[in-house]
């Protein structure tokens, strides 16, 4: 995929941290994208630009992910924005996202 706003996008992500791809080639943007992923980067995202209001005050520790992750992180603060929770204390962290989820997610954050 050759396109200026695309290649711009990714370089974007790459350079505050959404992302460890600097190219679209290396960043496989038709690849799906896990629950884990998603998370790192909706957090990456939300401390680009500044939006990290805590909303969830509940548990946002999974028994599915580890403290030595390194999506650990990620996932509590998604949690406690109010982006992403889990089901029976789990997260599900290799589960896949499909595009109405991770638009969800989106228009959380931004909630």
């Amino acid at each position: 995929m050759d396109h200026p706003e695309f290649n711009e996008a990714v370089r974007w992500m790459y350079d505050v941290g959404l992302t460890n791809y600097s190219t679209p080639a290396t960043y496989l943007p038709f690849q799906t994208l896990t629950r884990e992923q998603a998370a790192k980067m909706l957090d990456k995202f939300a401390l680009a630009t500044s939006l990290t209001t805590i909303r969830n005050t509940s548990s946002c520790t999974f028994s599915d992910v580890a403290q030595n992750s390194e999506f650990f992180s990620h996932i509590r603060n998604v949690c406690q924005y109010g982006v992403v929770n889990g089901t029976n204390g789990k997260f599900n962290p290799q589960q896949t996202v499909t595009k109405a989820e991770f638009i969800a997610m989106v228009i959380r954050l931004f909630e």
